[in-house]
Formats: C-alpha cells, sequence, structure tokens
C-alpha cells in the first residue's frame, strides 16, 4: 500500500479523486439519512488545496482504496473546541477519511492517516484536529488510536459527535 499526493485543483471531470468522494457520500447517505446537506458528512475538497492544505488517495495493489484530506482549521471548527485565535492559525483538520469496503479492517486506514500528519508537520502546523459522527465507528477506532478525544463545546452540528486532536 502506498499514499498518493493529489492536486486538487487540476483534478479531471471523472479522476479518482472524484469516484473516491462520491462512494465516500454515497456511504454517508446511508449511515446519516435523515442528514441535513447543511453539515454533511461530505467529502468536498474545500480549501484542501496547496499551499496550506493537500488531499491524499490511498492504493492497493494498483487500485485505489482510500482517501484523506488535509486543510487548515475552519473558524467554526476552531470555536467549536474554544481555540484562540492563535493557535487556530496553526492547526490544521483531517478531513473526510475514507477506505472503500472491500480494503476496511486492514493497515490501510492507519498508513493513509500518516499522510495528513506529515503534510501537516511539513506545512508547520502545532496540530492536528479531526471529527467524526456517531455512526462511524471505524473512523473513531482509528482517531482513538492516534490522537486525543477532546470535548466539543457546540453541538449545534448534530452530526459531530466525537473531537480528537494530535500534537505534531
Amino acid at each position: 500500500m502506498w499514499v498518493e499526493e493529489v492536486d486538487v485543483r487540476r483534478e479531471p471531470g471523472r479522476s479518482v479523486m472524484t469516484e473516491l468522494r462520491i462512494a465516500f457520500n454515497f456511504e454517508m447517505k446511508i449511515r446519516y439519512p435523515d442528514a441535513d446537506a447543511d453539515y454533511g458528512p461530505h467529502a468536498l475538497p474545500d480549501g484542501m488545496y496547496r499551499p496550506a492544505g493537500c488531499f491524499l488517495i490511498l492504493h492497493d495493489r494498483g487500485n485505489a482504496v482510500g482517501c484523506v484530506g488535509l486543510r487548515k482549521l475552519p473558524d467554526a471548527f476552531a470555536t467549536n473546541i474554544r481555540l484562540s485565535t492563535h493557535d487556530a492559525e496553526v492547526s490544521a483538520e483531517g478531513k473526510s477519511l475514507f477506505i472503500v469496503p472491500k480494503a476496511r479492517n486492514r493497515t490501510g486506514a492507519s498508513l493513509l492517516m500518516l499522510g495528513p500528519v506529515e503534510a501537516a508537520v511539513e506545512r508547520g502546523y502545532k496540530w492536528l484536529y479531526g471529527n467524526t459522527g456517531r455512526n462511524q465507528s471505524e473512523s473513531v477506532r482509528v482517531l482513538r488510536s492516534i490522537s486525543n478525544e477532546i470535548p466539543l463545546s457546540d453541538r449545534s452540528n448534530p452530526l459531530a459527535a466525537y473531537a480528537f486532536r494530535l500534537d505534531l
């Protein structure tokens, strides 16, 4: 297995990245059938652009089997975890971790999460945050294995049940 960084600004119409994002969005609609479109969850490449962010694809035997993004921590997330403006400026978010079902329960998710960690360090971030919903037990398990769970101060997004922080 290996991880590749993709430039989302140069994405062709139906690229591998697009296919993985579509699969992620489809699965989230099944897991959260009553979700409000304003809250997601969704795999949009918002903010996952160089130099502040990136989008990574996991490959296994020549097939794309997963993806995750990195972006500067959005203001709404920073407010939700009561982060100071200064700390928010040096914080990033891992976004839209997804592994196709046939590739789950292997080492792919842990390997894939190393990508945003390395990318965040390279970009000078001090902390890497992530959040996930109550119906995403696989994501909760992976995030708990590599980071610390932190409280959410605002429950206005009903799908953000867990938040995590990794000191870089």
